[in-house]
């Protein structure tokens, strides 16, 4: 298939979104062009591991000098499909697969009737089967938030409750346990983030203030206490 220029590369299609070229931002002309080389370079990447987001239109004959010379534009929802972020989730996925590996095969056989986390059977607790389809989603939503390799690759390959699989009932609570404590340290990390970027900006402005007070011919200030101890704060933060 022939590629129409005016169009999206990716995409191939017309819609209401507007164009980008490299081209036309800012930049010197190397840079410019080397986003068209990001680009052709994460295509490369995602195709060696057998995940491209799209179909692809072009052939492996185009080059970022084709590309530059035809001015090659796409649609941002489309660039973003290939970004670096998506790029390295994909590797991430494809490493949890190559550590699982060797013993997936071993697992699937003995995995029914082993405990899902501990793959452990039933001894002094007995195992309970997943049978609800909520049961099954917030399974797989801790266990994917909480990037966990060993038991994305069991839960991989069709649903629990199809797959007939098992669970104690503390290693469930466990896993629980596990994922609030994972959302509450991003909770809190977000929080600290938060913080230092208020406290910073209040900062800045006033020392902007003091800055074109004492221009203007101010060179006193009055501080409280609570004031000062603010500013300390955020000098601790800064330094």
């Amino acid at each position: 298939m022939e590629i129409d220029w005016k169009k999206c590369i990716i995409c191939q299609e017309d819609t209401r979104e507007p164009l980008k070229c490299p081209l036309l931002g800012p930049g010197t002309c190397d840079s410019k062009i080397e986003a068209y080389r990001s680009f052709l370079s994460n295509i490369e990447q995602f195709k060696a591991m057998n995940s491209l987001p799209t179909a692809i239109i072009f052939g492996e004959h185009e080059s970022a000098e084709s590309f530059s010379a035809n001015h090659a534009s796409w649609h941002k929802s489309c660039r973003l499909k290939y970004n670096n972020y998506k790029l390295e989730r994909v590797k991430k996925r494809g490493s949890c697969s190559d550590i699982s590996e060797p013993r997936t095969s071993k697992r699937r056989a003995v995995s029914v009737d082993l405990c899902l986390f501990c793959e452990k059977g039933s001894s002094a607790e007995d195992l309970h089967q997943v049978s609800t389809f909520d049961a099954d989603y917030n399974i797989r939503t801790m266990i994917n938030e909480l990037q966990d390799c060993h038991l994305q690759a069991r839960i991989d390959g069709g649903d629990l409750i199809a797959k007939e699989m098992k669970y104690h009932l503390k290693c469930l609570v466990g896993l629980r346990n596990r994922y609030r404590s994972h959302n509450r340290t991003m909770s809190q990390e977000k929080q600290d983030s938060n913080e230092k970027y208020n406290e910073s900006r209040a900062f800045v402005e006033l020392t902007s203030y003091i800055q074109k007070a004492v221009e203007s011919g101010t060179p006193l200030f009055k501080l409280s206490l609570k004031c000062i101890h603010s500013m300390s704060n955020v000098f601790k933060h800064l330094v």
